[in-house]
């Protein structure tokens, strides 16, 4: 009797310790599930962010891409505009192109340039060249009076008279004045004068 006791013992122990381990290994293959899992939650957060910062940086990259291209560029209308607002400082590194635009703004608004450069309406272009050509008109035919004292047309437009005349206002005598200077420096009246009242040829 006492040997199906110890008997009944000990395989009520080892039950036991069946059991026991079962619920051990159990627990222990729960617990390296949750592990698991939340490992694979970590990790799939952490690819998920991974993912949304790539494509953050990636929108971001495009955002600086695509900005200036978005510039709006410069019509050439705007160009005309913004040429007709320079002065002549600003002209001095245009392209071609701005040059071009200049004139044909200056060309529809009947505009133009003066000599330094500052835009003025045409019709007073048109006045200052017609000032100008005077001036030049002025000048040439004061280039053409002739100033050579040795020829009576000269020495009349230096001195206002003929040497004979010039000679008797600082008082020398007609007759002398007249007989002192060559025929060619005379006047048609001081050579009459001078052959009829002093027989001077």
């Amino acid at each position: 009797m006492k040997k199906i006791s110890i008997a009944l013992l000990v395989c009520s122990a080892l039950l036991l310790a069946a059991c026991s381990n079962d619920k051990t290994t159990d627990s222990t293959s729960k617990q390296q599930e949750t592990k698991s899992s939340q490992t694979k939650e970590s990790s799939s957060t952490t690819i998920t962010s991974s993912i949304s910062s790539s494509a953050t940086d990636s929108s971001s990259t495009t955002d600086s891409i695509t900005t200036p291209a978005a510039v709006q560029q410069e019509t050439y209308e705007q160009l005309k505009q913004r040429t007709l607002q320079s002065t002549p400082a600003d002209r001095t590194n245009w392209s071609n192109k701005e040059w071009e635009a200049f004139g044909m703004a200056l060309s529809e608004n009947g505009l133009a340039m003066d000599d330094s450069g500052n835009i003025i309406t045409q019709a007073q272009k048109d006045q200052l060249d017609s000032n100008n050509q005077a001036q030049q008109q002025n000048d040439d035919t004061t280039q053409d009076i002739s100033t050579d004292t040795s020829t009576l047309t000269g020495f009349v437009n230096v001195y206002g008279m003929s040497p004979a005349a010039y000679k008797v206002q600082n008082g020398m005598s007609i007759e002398e004045a007249l007989r002192s200077t060559p025929r060619h420096m005379k006047t048609s009246g001081e050579i009459q004068t001078g052959y009829m009242e002093y027989g001077i040829e």
